[in-house]
């Protein structure tokens, strides 16, 4: 018997949170003996500080990997924690295991049961048997060995070994001697004994050494009989203690035993347990032994166990098989070894049987974790990207079989995570994976592979017609909207699409494509598919180059502001101009401003574009005071990145006091989705600059997803009616009523309106007649130079 025999170990798995994702055998280590599920790791302390009152350290946190603490139940139960860090998918998880092991009064208790066992055995024994000290003196015999002997006074002292010869008595103190010199704890002779009735010829005799606890020699048992009996009784003897001691080194296992002469199968209560057996036999014949296992583990069974017993050469026989039961599919480990007879002819197999559900629940927890998304359950993108592999070795078995590959993402879900938090976020996403899930099966695999970004494997794909019917059936899932938390969402895809022809392409290389397609579907409108080609990669090779040379033009001065006017529809006299960057380079032709600010933004470079616009702005501000443009402000576009820089605000109002400029001169346009972030931080940005004299005005108001209440909630000065707003005027009634409606709105609450996109005589009426403050467009100007702003307004202004 072992120390680690009593051992016994529970298994936690729990989120950085608390949140208990995985238990197993925390009844066995006494943390939960109602077979309670526990739901949080402050459960379990909570049941481990009611059973160690007193001892666990308040500050004492499993959160965290690498911590290590012991301590002992009330019972003098030794108790280990430690805590682990692994990874589930993109997860990191805690694993804690709780390791208990029993007092040394449990195994004081063992072992009195166990010699409490033996005793018992010993006086029962159809044997004749004397248990001696390491001496020879005579401790305890049994009734056998009295009877055999002649011998009725039981408290006599035994003078059992004087009718040995002189030489037997020299060969049984030498076995004494042996056993206690060696490692071997039984020797046997044959002497002529004789008995009380009858003289004992052939007689076998077995001197048995005994160890006690700390295995130091105790006594010896001398077991006397005929030479057959006796090897018969040994057998039986050896037999119940090999069966003994595998349930002490099993205890959680089940004990099984197929004797071959009577093809009957002994299984343990445990054994009982696994398997399932509903009657209360502990004997049952091998055909129905091997009925509970599933169809194809019986077969395989039988064989595998008919090899080792006639065949094998292994000393130790190992299947792992499957078992249906009513509370599902229990999956377990068989181990045996060969049971020989006195002719050394196999008798049958001993054994265990080892339950692996809980092992194999475990492992397809953690392959489930690795390959598949635990948001919408969705493969990710490990899994898909080995789903690729194998269909592109498909395609190099069969030439005519060609895939397609769908990637995209959803357009603006930043804003609608932003405005309603991540919980509706999350809401959307599995929502979308509902949609997608209507269109896998056996010739489409689909996955989640990061944020909102989703993907399609289609196999069987027979032309680029086929490709883009597909890709059309993607995007008819978007026509209806969502609706999330009481919401209503029209959200749309930007999708990348590769038709694989090629199969030694590699995986990577084809989700690289995909989306550089996405990209393209993305820059050039939305809510569209592109089909990647040689051009299209082209192209993106054009965008590092704007990004490339955006870090040159900032160093050697390739850009220049342009201004377009803002006129007074009341006055018709310039009231402020917006700032427009504007580059001349021969490397860019053909790249329009739009797009090189989109690079930008993409590539963070708009931060120090912003920055060269505020230092040239306030130096433009200069000029135009000197020339008779005194009191025109300057509206100054901030993009989403630059404004949620923490500082923002104190460093732009550094670069107006460098350079001498009033706050009042200068107007800063944000659009919408820079408020969507609506906290402490956006608020504080607007107020500190409201109130050092900066006007604050909303770009492209209407076009994306805020709320009126921003315009109460934040220090808004102006809103920028959308050209889209303006472009049906006057003709298209429902679009006045909407933008006259807005502009009551605004006026009521004390905030300005600016019309942009104006180009006609009627549509500067319409906007006139409704009070419109400024009017921005082409009707009255294009973007210019500074000089020919100077030209056209400085001495009008001048002389005003």
């Amino acid at each position: 018997m072992q120390t680690n025999d009593f051992i016994t170990q529970a298994t936690v798995i729990f989120s950085p949170s608390g949140d208990v994702l995985y238990d197993s055998g925390l009844k066995e280590c006494k943390v939960s003996p109602k077979k309670k599920k526990f739901t949080h790791i402050q459960d379990i302390m909570a049941c481990l500080e009611s059973r160690i009152p007193g001892a666990i350290p308040e500050n004492l946190s499993l959160n965290k990997p690498g911590v290590v603490w012991s301590g002992n139940l009330s019972d003098g139960t030794s108790v280990n924690l430690k805590t682990t860090s692994i990874e589930l998918g993109n997860n990191e998880c805690i694993l804690l295991q709780i390791t208990t092991l029993p007092s040394e009064d449990h195994y004081i208790r063992s072992y009195k049961e166990l010699a409490k066992d033996y005793n018992t055995l010993f006086l029962a024994l159809p044997y004749a048997a004397v248990l001696l000290s390491l001496s020879g003196k005579v401790i305890r015999a049994n009734a056998k060995f009295y009877s055999l002997f002649g011998l009725t006074k039981k408290g006599k002292s035994l003078k059992i070994f004087k009718n040995l010869s002189q030489q037997n008595q020299y060969d049984l103190a030498n076995l004494m001697a042996t056993l206690l010199t060696s490692k071997k704890r039984m020797a046997q002779r044959t002497f002529q004994v004789s008995g009380g009735s009858k003289d004992l010829l052939h007689m076998e005799i077995t001197l048995i050494l005994l160890r006690d606890i700390q295995h130091n020699p105790k006594y010896f048992c001398l077991i006397v009989n005929d030479l057959s009996p006796l090897m018969q009784a040994y057998s039986s003897l050896e037999e119940s203690k090999e069966r003994y001691r595998l349930a002490l080194a099993s205890l959680n296992d089940g004990i099984w035993e197929w004797n071959l002469d009577s093809n009957t199968v002994y299984v343990s209560t445990r054994s009982r347990e696994i398997l399932g057996l509903r009657d209360d036999h502990n004997t049952i014949s091998f055909q129905q032994f091997i009925q509970y296992f599933s169809k194809e583990s019986k077969k395989r069974l039988k064989e595998a166990l008919l090899d080792f017993i006639h065949h094998s050469q292994k000393d130790t026989f190992v299947q792992e098989s499957e078992i249906p039961t009513e509370r599902g599919m229990v999956y377990v480990k068989l181990t045996a070894k060969r049971r020989v007879g006195s002719n050394n002819i196999v008798k049958g197999v001993v054994g265990s049987i080892t339950d692996l559900t809980s092992q194999k629940t475990y492992a397809h927890l953690l392959n489930y974790a690795a390959e598949y998304d635990n948001l919408t359950g969705l493969p990710n993108r490990v899994y898909i990207v080995k789903t690729i592999h194998q269909k592109l070795e498909e395609m190099q078995a069969n030439p005519d079989k060609k895939i397609a590959i769908l990637f995209f993402d959803l357009d603006r879900f930043k804003i609608v995570n932003d405005s309603l938090g991540h919980l509706a976020g999350d809401k959307l996403l599995r929502a979308v994976s509902e949609r997608i899930n209507t269109l896998v099966g056996k010739k489409a695999i689909g996955s989640r592979i990061g944020g909102d970004e989703f993907l399609l494997v289609v196999d069987s794909i027979k032309s680029k017609e086929h490709v883009e019917t597909w890709a059309k059936k993607v995007l008819k899932l978007f026509k209806e909207p969502f609706h999330i938390s009481g919401y209503e969402f029209s959200v749309t895809p930007s999708m990348g699409v590769v038709y694989v022809k090629n199969p030694k392409q590699n995986p990577q290389t084809l989700l690289q494509q995909a989306d550089i397609a996405m990209y393209e579907a993305k820059r050039t409108g939305r809510d569209k598919y592109v089909l990647y080609d040689d051009a299209l990669h082209e192209k993106v090779l054009l965008h590092v180059q704007i990004e490339q040379t955006i870090e040159d033009l900032l160093k050697h001065g390739g850009f220049e502001l342009y201004f377009q006017p803002m006129i007074s529809p009341k006055s018709g006299k310039l009231v402020s101009c917006e700032a427009l960057i504007r580059f001349q380079d021969e490397l860019l032709e053909g790249v329009k401003p739009f797009e090189l600010i989109l690079a930008a933004e993409e590539s963070g470079q708009i931060v120090k574009i912003g920055q060269w616009i505020h230092e040239e702005t306030c130096k433009q501000i200069k000029m135009f005071q000197a020339r008779g443009l005194k009191d025109l402000v300057i509206s100054i576009n901030v993009s989403t990145l630059e404004f949620r820089e923490v500082g923002f605000a104190t460093r732009f109002l550094s670069v107006l006091r460098k350079n001498g400029i009033k706050p009042r001169q200068v107007e800063i346009e944000i659009t919408e989705t820079a408020l969507l972030e609506h906290n402490d931080q956006t608020e504080q940005t607007l107020k500190k600059l409201r109130r050092a004299g900066i006007h604050i005005s909303i770009d492209d108001f209407g076009t994306g997803y805020s709320s009126i209440g921003y315009l109460t909630k934040y220090p808004i000065s102006t809103i920028k009616l959308d050209k889209s707003f303006i472009d049906p005027l006057p003709y298209n009634l429902k679009q006045c009523n909407l933008v006259s409606g807005i502009v009551h709105l605004a006026h009521n609450i004390g905030i300005k309106v600016t019309a942009e996109g104006v180009e006609s005589k009627e549509q500067l009426a319409f906007l006139a007649s409704l009070g419109v403050d400024k009017i921005q467009g082409y009707y009255y100007a294009k973007p210019m130079s500074a000089k020919a702003l100077i030209d056209k307004y400085g001495k009008s202004r001048n002389s005003a």
